[in-house]
């Protein structure tokens, strides 16, 4: 589960710089792969995921990006209060009523549903599909193409 958390956290790791401006990759604890693993992925926030990843897009997000205190590990509640503390960025979670934590354990799930699903052809790495949610697998199987297009990849 923990490689393929890192391996999804490569892929969102330039949204999630754009946003946050964090200069390291977050290691992640038992406690943050659990939220991850226990979100309700549906389709009805994927949808929202989208809508937002749209409007973001359209923003010119780079003269909000702050400091960061350096050899401080990245953690979900850090990346949540970087993207609380950024106006426009709340502006439009509250528009699709999406929560700056759920943003981002959501899309942190979002991106092992597409993982696992992507390894479950890997031998190498189908020891690691025991720890994840069997609904998020299914899930990444089914959307895997809108969360491929989502998370720009």
């Amino acid at each position: 589960m923990f490689r393929l958390i890192l391996k999804a956290a490569l892929i969102l790791w330039p949204a999630l710089a754009l946003l946050t401006a964090a200069p390291a990759m977050a290691q992640p604890s038992l406690e943050t792969e659990a939220e991850v693993n226990a979100f309700p992925l549906t389709e009805d926030f994927l949808a929202r995921m989208e809508a937002i990843q749209t409007e973001l897009q359209a923003l010119n997000l780079t003269g909000q990006e702050e400091d960061t205190n350096a050899g401080e590990p990245v953690t979900l509640d850090s990346l949540t209060a970087g993207v609380e503390a950024k106006p426009d960025v709340m502006a439009v979670l509250t528009k699709h009523q999406v929560k700056p934590r759920d943003y981002i354990v959501g899309y942190f799930a979002l991106m092992s549903s597409l993982a696992a699903a992507e390894a479950e052809n890997e031998p190498q790495l189908i020891d690691e599909l025991g720890d994840v949610n069997p609904e998020h697998l299914a899930f990444g199987r089914e959307y895997k193409a809108r969360i491929q297009q989502l998370i720009g990849e």
